[in-house]
């Protein structure tokens, strides 16, 4: 068992975690409408910063509703995904 959650990332989680969240364009579109319905739209300075942002759902979908995000994770195969996912917005 590997010895905290970083270590189990890198050694098992990250290798189906894209897989297990989904289809990515269909979570996207309905972590969308749950910034749209839930009347999330960006204020003042349009910053989000998405934490443990994975392969990037809320950070595509934040982005698309106008927010400039900052996406951060510890594990470089999910960001290398989200780098993929986001672009073009």
């Amino acid at each position: 068992m590997p010895a905290n959650v970083k270590d189990y990332y890198e050694a098992h989680l990250s290798h189906f975690y894209s897989w297990m969240a989904g289809d990515f364009g269909t979570r996207v579109q309905e972590f969308h409408a749950f910034v749209r319905d839930n009347g999330l739209a960006p204020r003042s300075n349009r910053l989000a910063y998405d934490l443990g942002a994975g392969h990037g759902i809320q950070t595509v979908a934040l982005a698309q509703a106008g927010y400039r995000v900052i996406a951060m994770d510890f594990n470089e195969r999910l960001l290398s995904e989200l780098d993929v996912n986001a672009r073009g917005v």
